[in-house]
């Protein structure tokens, strides 16, 4: 795991700030003793098809980690100013036995995920659904 948190986070950082086929990138990535945190958004310049995005955001996490998923759950987000926005809940394994899980959401052109990554043979159960469930978005 502590690779996939490193290269997670040196992709990150490369991301931070720059802009990807004009998506602005935003991550941070918190440490902790059985693996890490990762929330990180990206602003693009038009509202991107939802589904399309969720699916793509989904996707380039794994193949960043070397993860598989594990189970999807697409999800009506509701977020902290009333309204309910497009989302997925996941599960994952990495291939070095760590594994975790995260919420991917668009909000028009910005898109969020969060995740946990988490060591092999650590639990960290509480921790992630106290972080999943921790994230409200209250202003566009």
């Amino acid at each position: 795991l502590t690779e996939s948190i490193e290269g997670y986070e040196a992709a990150a950082e490369a991301a931070k700030g720059s802009s990807l086929g004009g998506v602005l990138i935003n991550s941070w990535v918190v440490r902790t003793e059985y693996g890490g945190f990762v929330f990180s958004y990206g602003d693009y310049p038009s509202p991107p098809p939802a589904d399309a995005e969720i699916d793509a955001t989904l996707n380039n996490f794994l193949k960043t980690t070397n993860g598989t998923a594990r189970s999807q759950r697409r999800v009506s987000f509701r977020a902290a100013r009333g309204d309910t926005l497009p989302g997925l809940e996941f599960t994952y394994a990495l291939a070095n036995g760590g594994s975790g899980a995260g919420k991917v959401v668009v909000d028009g052109k910005r898109v969020y995920m969060w995740i946990i990554l988490v060591r092999a043979g650590q639990d960290a159960s509480a921790d992630t659904a106290r972080y999943l469930n921790s994230i409200a978005i209250t202003a566009r």
